[in-house]
């Protein structure tokens, strides 16, 4: 596997077509953004879930490898999804998320 950027994934992104004819035909210029956001809350909720049972338990137990790897990818991949749907235009995630980082950390990477 070779190392890809952020910028790559993005504009590489394969995604399929398995909406409902109603979904497709929705006129709602949100729409593929949202579907990506709710996609991205339900891995969040995952994650939140493996947590609290960690919470509950030991926390070792509760925080399969295989699982919580899943999840977060479905984070990225969906924060790729909504920044490539944005209907107000294409978002450069690398880019925004470089500038958040330097924002909120104030360290240029």
């Amino acid at each position: 596997m070779s190392d890809i950027s952020l910028r790559e994934l993005q504009e590489r992104q394969p995604w399929r077509d398995t909406y409902s004819q109603a979904f497709k035909e929705s006129r709602i210029p949100h729409k593929n953004f949202a579907h990506a956001l709710t996609h991205l809350s339900k891995a969040a909720g995952q994650l939140s879930a493996i947590v609290d049972d960690g919470d509950h338990e030991s926390p070792l137990a509760y925080f399969p490898k295989e699982d919580v790897e899943k999840f977060v990818a479905d984070l990225v991949v969906c924060a790729i999804r909504m920044a490539n749907t944005n209907p107000t235009g294409v978002i450069d995630l690398q880019k925004a998320v470089l500038d958040r980082i330097a924002q909120k950390a104030g360290v240029k990477l």
